[in-house]
C-alpha cells in the first residue's frame, strides 16, 4: 500500500498536470497552423512537441526521490495514458472530431516515442545523480 501512495503522490499529480496544461494549447496551435499552412516544418515540430516536453518534466519530476525501474516505467505509462485519455475526451469539444480518430491503433502504437523519452530522462537523471 506504501507503494502505491508514494507512485500516487501529489508530486505525481502536479507534474503530470503542468505537463498536460503546458503541452495541450500548444499542440492545438501547431496543430492549427499546421491545418492552415501543412508546413512540414509545423508538421515535425507537431510530433516532436510531445517526447520533448514529456523527457523535460520527467527529468524535472524524477530529481528527487528513487530513481527505479519500477519509478521510471509507471511514471511513464501513466503519464502517457493519462495524456492519451485527457486528449480523447478533450477532441470532440476542442476539433468537433469523434473519439476514435485519437483512439485507435495507430495512435496507440506512436506512443512509444513519448513512453521511451521519460524512461530515457529517468536514466540520465540517474546517471547524472550517481556523478
Amino acid at each position: 500500500m506504501n507503494q502505491f501512495k508514494h507512485f500516487f503522490s501529489k508530486r505525481y499529480f502536479a507534474y503530470f498536470g503542468v505537463l498536460f496544461i503546458i503541452w495541450y494549447p500548444i499542440s492545438i496551435i501547431l496543430y492549427s497552423a499546421y491545418n492552415a499552412t501543412h508546413d512540414q516544418v509545423i508538421y515535425l515540430g507537431l510530433n516532436m512537441f510531445y517526447p520533448m516536453i514529456a523527457f523535460i518534466f520527467s527529468f524535472l519530476y524524477f530529481r528527487k526521490g528513487t530513481i527505479d525501474w519500477n519509478e521510471r516505467f509507471f511514471v511513464a505509462i501513466g503519464w502517457v495514458a493519462m495524456t492519451e485519455i485527457l486528449a480523447t475526451l478533450l477532441v470532440e469539444p476542442m476539433y468537433g472530431l469523434h473519439w476514435t480518430t485519437m483512439m485507435n491503433w495507430q495512435a496507440i502504437v506512436s506512443l512509444w516515442i513519448p513512453i521511451v523519452a521519460i524512461l530515457s530522462a529517468g536514466l540520465l537523471q540517474k546517471i547524472i545523480a550517481n556523478k
